[in-house]
C-alpha cells in the first residue's frame, strides 16, 4: 500500500512538471491547405487555402496568438491573382504593420504589382 501511494504521488509530481507547448504563432491548417493547393492546383484547393487563411487571421485576431510572418502577403497575392488590387493592398500593409521589418520587401512587392498590372492594361509585356 505504501509503494502505491508513493508511486502516485511520483507521478502526479511529475506530471505537473509538463508544460503544454506553447507557440508564438497559429498556424491552424495552413500546412495542409497550402500542400494541397500546390500538389493539385485547383480553384477548389485555392478556394480552401484562402479559408483556411481568413480563419488564421480571424482566431489571431480575437485570441493572443499572433499570425505568422508571411501570410497577409501570401493572401495578398491570392487577392492580386484574382485581379483584387484593393483588398491585396490592404493585406500588403497588414504585413509591413505587423512585421516591420518587412516593409521595404513589401514596399517592392506593392510597386512591382501595380507596375505589373499597368502594363498588362496598356498591352506591354516585359519580355
Amino acid at each position: 500500500m505504501k509503494h502505491l501511494i508513493l508511486s502516485i504521488l511520483t507521478i502526479l509530481i511529475f506530471s505537473s512538471c509538463v508544460q503544454q507547448e506553447k507557440t508564438l504563432y497559429y498556424w491552424g491548417s495552413y500546412e495542409s491547405t497550402l500542400y494541397n493547393s500546390k500538389k493539385e492546383v485547383s480553384a477548389k484547393n485555392d478556394e480552401a487555402h484562402k479559408k483556411s487563411l481568413r480563419k488564421i487571421f480571424e482566431k489571431c485576431e480575437s485570441g493572443k496568438m499572433k499570425v505568422p510572418p508571411g501570410l497577409y502577403s501570401e493572401y495578398a497575392y491570392l487577392m492580386l491573382r484574382e485581379g483584387n488590387s484593393n483588398e491585396a493592398n490592404e493585406y500588403f500593409q497588414k504585413e509591413a504593420d505587423t512585421f516591420p521589418e518587412s516593409s521595404t520587401f513589401i514596399q517592392f512587392l506593392t510597386k512591382y504589382s501595380g507596375g505589373q498590372r499597368a502594363n498588362e492594361q496598356s498591352g506591354e509585356s516585359n519580355e
